[in-house]
């Protein structure tokens, strides 16, 4: 009997955080990225690889999983790497630089001919990929136009934190934080050019954050960070128009702590469960969808036993959500109620410096103890 194939995870940490102003200091022991072999059998994660990179706090699969992009927090760079299939490791393939400060977020349109950018600073850009999945030509570059938010501190200027596409590839969705904004964006499949064709304003200093939507396109969820609020909408397909109809607490009622942030958004695969991270409560909202509405319940939380859960993902399996709790420098790993959506600890803990972002090369396998 053959031996199932390894599966890779591959950790983006924070190298520098901001400690006073402009002030750096180095985050932890962390490098950069990440990567680790699961063993098939025991599940347990083994560093293999560490690539010494500026906070790589946002990564991308490009086709087929051969390339992995890298967005370079703190730089105006992004960086390409070749992706060994057998042993995960990773090599430089190059890398590019755009107009704008401090990259932070990036998708790919569906045929992989360009890669789209998001900049702290409020700029966007459009990278021309080539055949081998190696970085080409800025196509575009450009701010985001209109007026920040009421938010002086947090919204200094039109601020894009999440850019993905629909699951038809057709509308690039920018979640612009620093105007309360979600912006529907075309991407043309020659020049590369980008252009607003609808947006969605959300309530004044709520900062959206992230988007998820559901395998049909039909619906699309929300989490808006100062106001920890998940927003669910209808979702046009032929023209890429929002409309919210629900919005609920990703926090208990009862919570009184000094602050807390949402971060991440996830969907689970079976379409059943949408889960919402809370910095600051430190937990992970759970949702149930209802499968003809849309609409969401409340289900409960569950804490992520470690602190500032900036990022957790499903493994593609959908039986495993992984929580990286920036602050602790660990990674948590809950299984999950296939008939309730909840989620409990499988006592397994990965110790890792700050991280910030997992994408995983397949499904998890089972943990054997």
């Amino acid at each position: 009997m053959s031996q199932s194939p390894s599966t890779f995870v591959y950790v983006g940490s924070y190298t520098v955080e901001r400690s006073q102003g402009d002030r750096f200091v180095p985050a932890q022991a962390a490098k950069g990225i990440r990567v680790f072999c699961v063993d098939p059998e025991s599940g347990a994660w083994n560093l293999v690889q560490e690539i010494e990179q500026l906070n790589p706090m946002y990564l991308l699969w490009g086709k087929d999983k051969k390339t992995l992009y890298a967005a370079s927090s703190d730089s105006n760079k992004v960086y390409a790497y070749r992706v060994n299939g057998e042993t995960g490791i990773l090599s430089l393939l190059g890398e590019q630089s755009i107009v704008g400060k401090s990259t932070l977020c990036l998708s790919a349109t569906k045929d992989y001919s360009f890669l789209i950018v998001g900049t702290i600073s409020g700029a966007m850009a459009s990278i021309r990929l080539r055949e081998d999945g190696a970085l080409g030509e800025v196509c575009d570059n450009f701010d985001l136009p209109g007026e920040p938010g009421p938010l002086r501190g947090e919204q200094p200027c039109p601020r894009p934190h999440h850019c993905p596409f629909d699951p038809d590839g057709k509308y690039c969705y920018v979640l612009d934080k620093g105007a309360d904004l979600v912006r529907t964006y075309t991407v043309n499949s020659e020049s590369g050019k980008m252009v607003q064709v609808s947006t969605l304003r959300t309530r004044p200093g709520s900062i959206p954050r992230h988007i998820v939507f559901n395998a049909e396109g039909s619906l699309a969820y929300i989490n808006t960070e100062h106001t920890c609020t998940v927003v669910s909408c209808k979702r046009d397909a032929e023209t890429g128009v929002l409309e919210a109809f629900q919005i609920l607490p990703t926090i208990p009622e009862d919570f009184v702590g000094n602050y807390s942030l949402s971060s991440e958004i996830v969907l689970h695969p079976s379409g059943k469960w949408l889960y919402v991270s809370n910095r600051g409560h430190d937990s992970i909202a759970v949702f149930k969808v209802d499968q003809k509405s849309g609409r969401l319940t409340t289900v409960g939380w569950q804490h992520t036993l470690g602190e500032v859960p900036r990022f957790f993902d499903i493994e593609p399996g959908g039986k495993f959500l992984c929580v990286a709790n920036q602050k602790t420098g660990t990674i948590k790993i809950f299984s999950i109620d296939s008939q309730t959506g909840m989620l409990s600890f499988t006592g397994q803990t990965v110790e890792t410096p700050t991280p910030v972002w997992l994408l995983f090369s397949s499904p998890l396998p089972a943990l054997h103890r």
